[in-house]
């Protein structure tokens, strides 16, 4: 991981003139994976990144923070989960790859902020086009009384050939008709909703 550190000195605006800003960029020199429990993940150098940005505003100074990625994930793999859970064998074919995704998020502002300094490494990463049919296309969620907003990103499988056991995925998501929401768990008790 790469990264860069630049403090600008201000001058255009009056109230601000002689203070500095300052940005912190990182971003992936090489190939970057992930090894979760069911999955691997990959990330994409152009559609990666963590951004801090702290400039003066009035008698303050604001900060925005920003986490981006991009990239693709497979899920499972029969032979793969064998190895990862001891003494185990699976009964089923099990293994969706190609899974992508980009303009998964986590910041403390909207995704409507764009950098001052690195807007076009902002654009770059955020117009990143999907592989394959989008199957999700993504919403922002705000937590903590709005300090911190986590949007799912875009997502798209390679084909939709792929299989969970016997069955056909595309067959899958036409019964479950992928919505743009997060599943809601509720839980019931004693007729009321928890």
């Amino acid at each position: 991981i790469g990264y860069d550190c630049k403090i600008y000195r201000l001058t255009s605006n009056s109230s601000t003139a002689g203070q500095y800003a300052y940005v912190f960029k990182t971003k992936q020199v090489d190939g970057l994976s992930l090894d979760f429990f069911l999955a691997q993940a990959t990330f994409k150098k152009d559609q990666t990144y963590f951004l801090l940005e702290s400039k003066p505003n009035g008698n303050t100074q604001e900060t925005k923070v920003e986490l981006l990625m991009g990239g693709d994930i497979t899920i499972g793999g029969t032979n793969y989960l064998n190895q990862k859970i001891k003494n185990s064998s699976l009964p089923i074919k099990f293994e969706i790859p190609g899974v992508h995704f980009c303009g998964m998020r986590l910041a403390n502002c909207a995704n409507t902020w764009t950098s001052t300094y690195e807007k076009d490494m902002q654009k770059t990463a955020k117009n990143a086009s999907l592989a394959g049919k989008q199957i999700y296309a993504g919403k922002e969620f705000q937590f903590a009384s709005g300090k911190i907003y986590f949007h799912t990103g875009k997502w798209s499988l390679a084909s939709l050939e792929k299989k969970i056991g016997p069955f056909e995925l595309a067959n899958i998501i036409s019964i479950i008709q992928i919505r743009n929401s997060l599943p809601t768990l509720r839980v019931l008790s004693n007729s009321s909703v928890v």
